[in-house]
């Protein structure tokens, strides 16, 4: 090796010094480690492919070669021990010069910094990940929703049966049918008990007697409480049904004594009807024919409460739902009678509270001739075909009793032999021959003879009704007096011991009270 290539080895080292320090110049400036180097954590995603390690190294080799063409051939030549540390120390530089361009180049390709991956961190879920936890959490919120409802639902029945049970206490006092709100799972499960003889939460001689609508539309479940003037109506149409029965037995037409000999009475005969609704009228008559009918041709509905407008959708319910199977509907309407019995009974209540009713022994209520009554009706709705469906007729009225409790001659209940049977007799082409009977009559001094001597009844209950809720209002009203005293005697002995002995007895003490729901103030003295 002659001293021209020696030359040109060190220059070049020089070069390369050189460069790297420059280039260290433009980075940063990071602190040196004073310590032992430490172990190279660089993530891989850093370090470049070795094609771009030898892109940056030739482009540093041609950076020198056309630096070194400017270097004089002046230059002296270094000794040998310092050939080598400068050799050295430019090797130390150059380890860290390509580890900065690796850096460089790395983050060239991709402008966004990499960063290492923490373990604590929380990875991305997945799609389908997040569609079940949707998933679950909708799910859980559905069961918990049905098990609220369901304890609902248990709370609403056993309130309901508990209704039922008190109806024999609630009969002697009110007046009207009950009605509550019932889903139909609710009313599925009252049902049930009703109609299981061994479920034993509600005993069976209240079941057998138990009389109660249920209509889906409005969700309302209503119990019947008929009164004595139900049973007097019902009585006296069952007993003219009977005899006029009996009369067309005796036709010398078969047909009629047959037609006749079919019809069959079902007092409070319960009528199942579209869907889970059911209806119980007061009397019901069915036609037994070749061709079974489910339902009955004619029902009777004695109306104490209910108004006429209530009357005429329970009559469209009966002929749309059955399709004309429920022929006839008759209604016997004393709405305004009820109303004025109300009007009676306030009369009574603040004769009793003035105490005039002791005085007189003699006096009876139902005789009294200041009370006052009203006008009753009858109502008969006939099912009519029209364009294939089947609705309730135009409406019969026929008021008669007046406003005095007089019969209204003329206005009497008139059937046909046609309103009992079923259609497809009723529709023959033989019926004008066949059907030529009697007509059932039931005349209006009937009607209101039966419903004078039950209206009689009727007050007499009624009076011993008005006693007893005037008699448990007086003991409750005695009892909060009671009990309003004793708080009062509570807080004046506590006030008096906060008191003191300190205090004199005629200043007394100032303080709150609590008397009737009101706080106000009062000066609490000793006993003397």
């Amino acid at each position: 090796m002659n001293v021209t290539e020696v030359t040109r080895i060190t220059n070049s080292f020089e070069y390369e010094s050189s460069t790297t320090s420059s280039e260290l110049r433009t980075q940063p400036a990071t602190p040196e480690p004073k310590s032992h180097p430490t172990a190279d954590t660089t993530p891989e995603s850093v370090y470049t492919t070795p094609g771009a390690r030898k892109q940056a190294l030739s482009r540093r080799g041609s950076q020198s070669s056309l630096d070194l063409e400017t270097i004089s051939d002046s230059s002296k030549a270094p000794s040998t021990e310092g050939i080598i540390d400068t050799t050295a120390h430019s090797s130390q530089r150059s380890i860290h010069g390509e580890a900065d361009e690796r850096f460089e180049v790395s983050t060239h390709r991709d402008s966004r910094p990499t960063l290492t991956t923490n373990p604590y961190q929380e990875q991305p879920r997945s799609p389908l990940f997040l569609v079940k936890s949707i998933y679950h959490k909708i799910l859980t919120r559905i069961t918990l929703a049905r098990q609220r409802k369901s304890r609902a639902d248990n709370a609403r029945v056993h309130e309901t049966l508990n209704l039922i049970k008190s109806i024999p206490t609630i009969r002697r006092t009110r007046v009207g049918n009950l009605r509550r709100r019932l889903t139909s799972k609710q009313y599925e499960q009252v049902l049930r008990v009703i109609e299981n003889p061994e479920d034993q939460r509600l005993p069976n001689e209240i079941k057998d007697r138990l009389r109660f609508d249920y209509t889906s539309r409005k969700n309302q479940f209503e119990i019947r409480m008929p009164t004595v003037l139900h049973s007097g109506i019902m009585g006296l149409f069952v007993e003219s049904v009977v005899g006029w029965k009996i009369m067309l037995k005796k036709s010398s037409d078969k047909r009629i004594s047959d037609a006749a000999g079919s019809l069959k009475l079902y007092p409070e005969l319960s009528v199942e009807l579209k869907g889970i609704d059911s209806k119980t009228p007061d009397c019901s008559i069915k036609h037994e024919c070749s061709r079974p009918c489910p339902n009955p041709t004619l029902v009777l509905e004695v109306a104490w409460t209910e108004t006429k407008e209530e009357l005429r959708q329970r009559a469209d319910k009966y002929i749309r739902t059955s399709n004309g199977e429920i022929r006839t509907v008759v209604a016997v309407c004393m709405n305004e009678m009820e109303t004025a019995e109300r009007k009676n009974e306030r009369r009574l209540e603040k004769m009793y509270l003035e105490g005039g009713d002791d005085s007189n022994e003699s006096y009876s209520y139902w005789n009294d001739e200041n009370n006052k009554t009203g006008r009753a009706s009858i109502l008969v709705w006939r099912a009519r075909k029209e364009n294939g469906s089947v609705r309730s007729g135009r409406l019969e009225e026929k008021i008669f009793r007046d406003e005095d409790g007089n019969a209204i001659e003329s206005a009497s209940l008139k059937l046909q032999l046609q309103d009992f049977i079923c259609t497809d007799i009723a529709d023959s082409r033989e019926k004008g021959k066949m059907f030529k009977a009697p007509l059932l009559e039931i005349s209006s001094e009937e009607l209101c003879e039966c419903i004078q001597d039950s209206l009689k009844q009727y007050r007499q209950k009624r009076t011993e009704a008005v006693k007893k809720i005037l008699e448990e209002r007086r003991q409750k009203k005695l009892k909060e007096e009671e009990t309003k005293g004793e708080r009062l005697r509570q807080a004046t002995g506590t006030m008096t011991r906060e008191a003191g002995s300190s205090r004199p007895e005629d200043e007394g003490l100032l303080g709150r009270m609590l008397e009737s729901g009101k706080w106000f103030s009062a000066r609490i003295r000793g006993k003397k």
